[in-house]
């Protein structure tokens, strides 16, 4: 389920100019809608209402209400969910589920109670930040430095090399292509171990561990935060 992509732009529903072959290999593998409404002609309360399953008479995010005031140092984003409001992420994770959120949460920020972690999205392995560029101020880059520090601060057990931090817990994309590893540009993993004395680094990649000299981390970053191509 997607916020704010319309279904015509999607291969699986016709669209023929543009390809989503990912996109379409989900459609074919999994289940396709074709009648639905949105739960508002706005953003919040349809997120709301998406991941509740109330309609925008029950579910507590009706509007598109900004929380804090309108300054850069003053906002907060928009109107947070109160805890304890069942998700479906919460109710499939219960079930043994894995959950995903990829792009824009909309539904309260930092410092608020409707942060995603509290409704059934782990912080660093369930929730995917998107940034349209890679410098300023809340570009991947920045965004990665806040993101790590607040969500795997480092400890004594870490490694400093081409300008990023790598600690065991860290979430990382492979930004080249490595044959003989078998790791590839875009791929994302996580960081298992640092070895200061053998001068190693060890990532899973979809269960699989890689090995990498310090000397060859700079084919890895931070992938808190990550750049739409």
């Amino acid at each position: 389920m997607a916020d704010d992509l319309g279904w015509g732009e999607l291969g699986s529903y016709g669209q023929s100019r543009i390809r989503t072959p990912a996109l379409d290999r989900l459609a074919r593998e999994g289940m396709r809608l074709t009648q639905f409404y949105s739960g508002s002609p706005v953003c919040a309360p349809s997120r709301a209402t998406l991941l509740t399953g109330r309609h925008t008479g029950h579910a507590p995010i009706r509007g598109n209400a900004e929380y804090g005031g309108y300054g850069d140092e003053e906002e907060r984003g928009q109107h947070p969910l109160p805890l304890g409001t069942p998700t479906m992420a919460t109710m499939l994770k219960g079930r043994g589920y894995a959950t995903a959120l990829v792009g824009k949460w909309g539904l309260g920020g930092p410092q608020t109670t409707g942060v995603p972690n509290r409704f059934g999205f782990d912080p660093i392995r369930d929730v995917q930040v998107l940034c349209p560029m890679n410098r300023g101020g809340v570009g991947a880059r920045s965004l990665n430095i806040e993101l790590q520090a607040a969500l795997n601060p480092a400890t004594e057990q870490k490694v400093e090399r081409f300008g990023w931090t790598f600690a065991p817990g860290d979430k990382v994309m492979q930004i080249e292509n490595d044959y003989e590893k078998e790791v590839y540009n875009g791929d994302v993993g996580y960081i298992d171990a640092v070895d200061l004395d053998t001068g190693e680094l060890i990532a899973s990649f979809d269960g699989r561990a890689v090995t990498y000299g310090f000397g060859e981390l700079d084919t890895l970053v931070p992938a808190y935060a990550a750049t739409i191509h």
